[in-house]
């Protein structure tokens, strides 16, 4: 109960913020992301490779 008479919940100003966790390594995304589209350019090429290796195009 607040000094007033009101019934409202008293929050105290003492309590300090929770520090904030950062992580050890920051990644880059961007170079992740384009090793991923590489990856995939070059899994499609090697596949593509096999299919006219198969039917002789």
């Amino acid at each position: 109960m607040r000094k007033d008479g009101r019934d409202e919940p008293v929050v105290e100003e003492t309590s300090q913020p929770l520090p904030i966790k950062r992580p050890a390594f920051k990644w880059p995304w961007g170079v992740i992301a384009f090793l991923i589209l590489a990856l995939g350019w070059v899994g499609v090429y090697l596949l593509w490779n096999g299919v006219a290796y198969l039917f002789h195009l």
